[in-house]
C-alpha cells in the first residue's frame, strides 16, 4: 500500500452491517452466475453468512488456525477505495472445484501442478471479480484488483498477509461465508474484504449512510 496510515476511531453500526450484507447478497449472485457459466451447470448457493471478526480470531471461523487452506489475493484500488479481497477454501474443498473445471474425478491425493493452480487461481479471480463488481456497482465507483496470488498454507499464516497490512490501520476484516453445492458436496467458500478506514467510510457515505 506505501502509505502509513494511523487507526483511526470507527464503529460500525447495525445499518453498516445491514448495508454490508446487502452487497455481499448482490456479490454472491454475481458470483453464482459467473460459477455456473464457467462449469456449465446449475449449482445451488446459500445466502451468504457475514461476520465483521478480529484478524486474531479470524481462522477460527475458518476451522482452526492450522487448517490447510488454499487462498486467492487480490489487492483493490480506486480513487477512493483501497484494500484486498481474498477467496479462500479448505484445500479438499479447492481441489473438488478444479476437478470439476477440469473436468477430472475428484481425488484427494493428486498434486496440484501449475495446470490445476492456474485453473483454481482463474476461478477465485472470477468470484472475487463478482465480488467488487456488486461494490463498484452500488458505489458507481470503478473498483481495480491487481493480478491474482495463489497461496497453500494453514490459516493462520494465510491470514497473517491482511493482519500486517491492514493491521495498522483496523483490527477487523469483514468475512463473508458462502456455501455451494458441487458434486453432491457442500463447499464452503470465504471472501475476506479488508478495506482501510477511510475506505469504509467512503462506502457508507456513499450509501447514505453516516
Amino acid at each position: 500500500m506505501g502509505k502509513e496510515i494511523e487507526k483511526k476511531d470507527f464503529q460500525l453500526e447495525d445499518n453498516h452491517i445491514n448495508a454490508l450484507q446487502e452487497i455481499s447478497n448482490i456479490g454472491a449472485g454475481n458470483a453464482l452466475t459467473a460459477l455456473c457459466k464457467l462449469l456449465h451447470r446449475n449449482i445451488v448457493m446459500s445466502l451468504p453468512s457475514i461476520s465483521l471478526v478480529d484478524f486474531k480470531e479470524a481462522s477460527d471461523f475458518l476451522g482452526g488456525s492450522e487448517k490447510v487452506m488454499l487462498g486467492i489475493l487480490s489487492n483493490v484500488h480506486s480513487d477512493h477505495v483501497d484494500g484486498i479481497i481474498m477467496f479462500l477454501l479448505d484445500l479438499n474443498h479447492a481441489k473438488t472445484l478444479i476437478c470439476s473445471v477440469l473436468g477430472r474425478e475428484f481425488s484427494e491425493d493428486f498434486e496440484l501442478g501449475e495446470l490445476e493452480l492456474s485453473a483454481i487461481t482463474e476461478v477465485g479471480n472470477i468470484l472475487n471479480s463478482s465480488y467488487l463488481n456488486a461494490i463498484s456497482a452500488l458505489l458507481d465507483e470503478r473498483l481495480v484488483s491487481s493480478i491474482p496470488h495463489v497461496s497453500i498454507d494453514m490459516a493462520a499464516a494465510i491470514l497473517s498477509v491482511p493482519a500486517i497490512e491492514f493491521g495498522k490501520v483496523s483490527d477487523e476484516s469483514l468475512l463473508i461465508k458462502n456455501t455451494f453445492e458441487l458434486e453432491e458436496k457442500n463447499i464452503d467458500g470465504y471472501f475476506l474484504f479488508v478495506p482501510d478506514v477511510d475506505s469504509f467510510k467512503f462506502v457508507f457515505s456513499s450509501l447514505g449512510l453516516s
